[in-house]
């Protein structure tokens, strides 16, 4: 959801309809989110269940997605060990390798 609204007043929105405060204040939202996720992943590969499951796709696409539009930076040590191995899997490739042909959103 944070990354949503800072998609839009940074970069959607006219340039005239940009909301700075906006963008800084879901920008802290997301990295006081990330809080936990960071906890987690300190003992575990995986968010639940000692696995990969739903969690880590819903999880992980946040996470790339604010990698994508640059708003990663509040990324702990373990939240970006995390993304890389979730990128690393044969699905995010697969995925990522289906998807090539189109024009990049943002």
């Amino acid at each position: 959801f944070p990354q949503t609204l800072i998609l839009r007043y940074q970069r959607v929105e006219k340039p005239e309809r940009r909301q700075p405060q906006v963008v800084d204040d879901y920008k802290k939202w997301l990295s006081s989110r990330l809080a936990s996720v960071e906890m987690v992943l300190e003992h575990n590969d995986y968010l639940c269940a000692g696995k990969f499951t739903i969690a880590d796709i819903c999880v992980g696409y946040a996470l790339f997605l604010a990698q994508s539009i640059d708003i990663d930076d509040c990324f702990g040590p373990n939240t970006q060990a995390y993304l890389k191995r979730l990128k690393k899997r044969d699905g995010f490739k697969s995925a990522m390798e289906k998807q090539k042909h189109l024009e990049p959103i943002f």
